[in-house]
């Protein structure tokens, strides 16, 4: 199932929702305040899935499920 997460934080909800769906994010999404506990998430995830800064306009392209 595609999921997404917004204001995933230091990422518990997030890591919980990839070992129900069995698969990672499809994209994170957050605002600048939020971005020094964001960070411990991003630098699980190497880079590897995007993530979008709200308050900058980012606005993700995929379709997903359920956003947690």
């Amino acid at each position: 199932m595609k999921h997404a997460t917004i204001v995933p934080l230091i990422g518990g909800m997030t890591l919980g929702a990839e070992k129900s769906f069995g698969e990672r994010p499809s994209f994170l999404m957050s605002y600048k305040p939020f971005y020094s506990n964001d960070r411990h998430l991003l630098n699980h995830y190497d880079n590897e899935v995007p993530y979008h800064v709200l308050d900058d306009g980012q606005k993700p392209n995929n379709k997903v499920e359920v956003i947690s």
